[in-house]
């Protein structure tokens, strides 16, 4: 087994976050403030269920 940065290969990581509503603003400032972060998304789903 070969580490991928040995082959020059970059790795990714992919986190998901639960977050309230009034949450979502200072979280995505956060994530846009770290120079690691390539690129992040919010969606909105609905919290009710049938």
């Amino acid at each position: 087994m070969v580490e991928p940065h040995h082959l020059g290969l970059g790795t990714g990581e992919v986190l998901w976050i639960k977050a309230g509503p009034h949450d979502v603003d200072r979280i995505g400032a956060l994530l846009a403030a770290d120079s690691r972060i390539r690129y992040a998304a919010a969606t909105v789903a609905s919290s009710t269920t049938s």
